[in-house]
């Protein structure tokens, strides 16, 4: 039971550490001030153009997030 309990937390930190991890750590910080200040502004938008694909996502799950209509072409177009 606890080798189960063990493997179960051992795969969940696996994933969640490999999700954050393709995201570069500046470039999340970036994204996460965007999304605390509310803020679409021209640094997520070029995010949202990053040749990274997690990057992309990540951004644009902040700017619909943060709810700002300028927001739409860019998330329209991805």
């Amino acid at each position: 039971m606890k080798r189960h309990i063990f493997l179960t937390f051992a795969l969940i930190f696996t994933i969640c550490v490999g999700i954050n991890a393709q995201v570069p750590l500046n470039t999340l910080v970036q994204i996460t001030k965007a999304e605390d200040a509310r803020a679409f502004d021209g640094v997520l938008e070029g995010l949202m153009r990053s040749p990274n694909a997690e990057t992309r996502n990540r951004a644009a799950l902040a700017a619909g997030r943060i709810g700002d209509e300028r927001a739409l072409p860019a998330l329209i177009g991805l």
